[in-house]
């Protein structure tokens, strides 16, 4: 089971506009709290605390299989498991269609 995490560049892009956005539109008190919300549900992700779930049950697609979702707040991270980390590989709105995404994983 992975004991730590990390981003991908994508994600770490990803989180980047997030953070603009909520700032933007909520002010840096809300931007604050969801990242402090991100940051807690990762935690519980590498102490065992939170269950991520298969992406492949989201999308039904089997190539999806190794991959694994969490979701926080309005948004999905979509995780690589590796031996002792976990990676955020794309960070997702749940109103967007999972189904036609490609989730390509060289970008770790």
């Amino acid at each position: 089971m992975p004991t730590d995490y990390r981003f991908s560049r994508r994600a770490a892009e990803r989180l980047t506009e997030i953070a603009t956005w909520t700032q933007s539109t909520f002010g840096p008190t809300q931007a604050e709290r969801y990242e402090t919300l991100l940051i807690d549900r990762l935690t519980a992700l590498v102490e065992g605390r939170a269950q991520p779930r298969p992406l492949s049950r989201l999308t039904g697609a089997a190539h999806h299989d190794a991959l694994m979702t969490l979701k926080v707040g309005r948004h999905l991270l979509i995780l690589l498991p590796e031996p002792d980390t976990w990676v955020v590989i794309d960070i997702l709105h749940d109103a967007q269609n999972l189904t036609t995404r490609d989730f390509d994983q060289e970008e770790s």
